[in-house]
This record gives C-alpha cells, structure tokens and sequence, in this order.
C-alpha cells in the first residue's frame, strides 16, 4: 500500500521510539522481510492501526509502499484496535504508553467498561478506574452513568478503584462527592473531615501519577521516591 494513504491519527502509545525506528530502518535495507502493517478503511480514508514504527522506518528510508492488511472501518475501528494491538507482539508497552492508552480509551470511548477497556489494553481494571477517576476531577471526560455490555445492552456503571478497594485511602467508606475537589465550600463547622478528604483524594492521585513516571539518572529517582514516601505518609497521617 502507498504509504502516503495512510493516516496515522489512532496513535495510542505515548511517543514513538526513536532507536526503534532506527533499528527497523536498518533492518528493511538488509532486506528483513516485516509483517504487514493493520489499517481500516471506510472506503475513502485509511487509518493506521498497527505497525506505526514499521511506518515510520520505511520513510526514513523513503519507501512508497508498504505491505498491509486493509480491513474496513472508521477511525474508532482502527484506534479500537491499536489498543489491544501490542499484547501479542512488537515493542513491548511501557507504563506511560498503557497510562497514554487508557486515557485515550476512556475519552473516546466513554461508555465501555473498565473492564473492556483494560482487557483489549492488558492491563488491571482497577488501574483503568483510576484514570478514569482522574479524568473525571479535572473534567476531562464526565461521569460514567452507564456502560454497554457483552451483549450489546445498557446497564448502570460500577467503578473501581484502587481507592474503593482500600478504604484507609477512601476515608473509610465516605462517599465518593465528598472526594471530589472543588466541594470545600460546602463545609459547615464539624465537617473539617470533608476537607481532609479531598486532600486526600489528591494525595493519593499524586502517588498515582508520580508512580508512572520513570527518570533517566539515580539522582531524579531519589528525589522522585522521597515526593512519593512523602505523600504516603501524609496519607497514612489523614486516615488516622
């Protein structure tokens, strides 16, 4: 297939990979024969699914064409797939790509479960219905009210955090409006705990984020390890 047809908008990792790139690009021009690229076509435009450094290695050696599996679908057909695409084979994903892919899932398609959503990635659900919590607080995506099923129907969501599963995080089974920011203002005397909530409820997604990241020298990683202890023990002081 041209390469030039190809439109490459379902990207899910956080960032292609340079070196691998490379060694892709080298490997082509001693002749190494890849497996076809996956795209979806809805007849006029040609997604890329799977097989972005594949892609990108044949332009930088400047190939027209590219070997590819053409399967019909839109956009969300493509992306849909690209989620799920790495579980079998090409570079692995590393934990900023699943955080990148889940994000990715749940805006655009918010009415799959956690659950669907974390099997096509390979990942926990729990892991899922943290991000979509985090999504939710920053009002990037609202508020799962239902999901759609196996079967195609619609049933009331149920979501899962790693909060809901440890309730020394989660104020001791406290209700979920009472961890989201922005509710402080509703407090009256006595209720100084709604407060200690909601930090929390950002105590606990700092933990999260930080987790995820990975510094490139012994010296970040120190001081990144001290942010995340100190947090901890800020929220072990907040349960008490």
């Amino acid at each position: 297939m041209y390469i030039s047809k190809i439109k490459l908008d379902a990207q899910v990792r956080e960032s292609i990979n340079p070196e691998v790139v490379e060694q892709y690009a080298e490997a082509m021009t001693d002749g190494v024969v890849f497996p076809p690229v996956e795209v979806f076509t809805d007849g006029t435009e040609y997604h890329l699914a799977d097989g972005y450094h594949r892609v990108m290695a044949a332009t930088r050696n400047q190939f027209t064409e590219i070997p590819a599996n053409i399967r019909p679908g839109t956009r969300s057909d493509a992306l849909w797939y690209a989620l799920g695409a790495n579980q079998a084979h090409g570079l692995r994903m590393s934990r900023a790509d699943v955080r990148q892919a889940i994000s990715l899932a749940v805006r655009e398609f918010p009415n799959r479960s956690n659950r669907e959503i974390a099997k096509q990635i390979g990942c926990s659900h729990v892991t899922v219905g943290d991000e979509r919590k985090a999504l939710e607080t920053v009002g990037q995506v609202d508020q799962l009210k239902s999901r759609t099923g196996a079967d195609g129907k619609q049933y009331p969501a149920t979501r899962i955090t790693s909060a809901t599963l440890n309730p020394v995080l989660d104020g001791d089974g406290a209700d979920d409006e009472a961890d989201e920011p922005g509710n402080e203002s509703h407090a009256h005397p006595g209720d100084d705990d709604r407060f200690k909530l909601t930090a929390k409820s950002i105590a606990e997604k700092a933990v999260y984020l930080l987790s995820g990241i990975k510094p490139k020298d012994k010296y970040r990683t120190e001081a990144l390890n001290r942010v995340i202890a100190y947090c901890k023990k800020e929220l072990r002081r907040a349960s008490r």
